[in-house]
């Protein structure tokens, strides 16, 4: 998943002796916050066309962080969803077996609470004055502390990006059952050609 952009203003401490003194924000500098998302769960059905194929999804989506960078880090979460799409042929249909490769979706629909739910994200406002992710923005105002920003799945490109990977499981499997049928056809002629040796091979009994 693309990292979450989070800006933030470094804390300086005008008094380092007081026990309330005057504080300012310093140098401002754009983080990045990685993390992943993994779908626990097996494909509900997957129907191959011609001309389209068809896969649908009802899985529980999972927030895995990345290990904490700068007191930044995502929440580890888990929300129900589901999504079906519809892909378009990536070329021009070949026989009547089935389309070669998943090109464009053409439908998508989504249900759950995934979709509608927000990803969190922790940061600890110990070093910096203030943070802004999106259009939230928390301030230190010198307590440190952790602080609680969220992003909404809606404005991530989750769809798209769980899209590219049925492609490449699906262009995966092809080539996989490609490379199975090229072996075993490889030992079917390999076996046949050894017998015909063999036979050639064998001493004719006299007559």
């Amino acid at each position: 998943m693309p990292p979450i952009q989070a800006t933030c203003a470094d804390f300086v401490d005008n008094c380092p002796q007081c026990l309330a003194g005057p504080s300012a924000a310093g140098q401002i500098r754009t983080h990045t916050v990685n993390w992943s998302l993994g779908l626990l769960g097996a494909p509900v059905s997957f129907l191959l066309g011609r001309t389209t194929a068809d896969l649908d999804l009802a899985v529980q989506f999972q927030s895995v962080p990345a290990p904490v960078v700068g007191g930044m880090r995502v929440a580890a979460q888990v929300w129900p969803g589901s999504i079906d799409y519809t892909f378009m042929a990536a070329d021009a249909p070949v026989g009547t077996t089935g389309i070669q490769d998943l090109g464009p979706v053409s439908f998508m629909t989504t249900a759950g609470t995934f979709w509608t739910s927000q990803l969190a994200v922790v940061i600890n406002m110990t070093q910096y004055a203030w943070c802004t992710i999106g259009s939230e923005t928390h301030t230190n105002g010198g307590a440190g502390g952790t602080q609680l920003f969220h992003v909404p799945f809606s404005s991530l490109p989750v769809a798209s990006i769980v899209a590219d990977a049925a492609r490449t499981q699906f262009r995966a499997a092809a080539e996989f059952a490609a490379n199975d049928t090229h072996r075993r056809g490889y030992r079917t002629s390999y076996a046949a050609l050894t017998e015909a040796s063999t036979a050639r091979a064998a001493p004719r009994r006299p007559r």
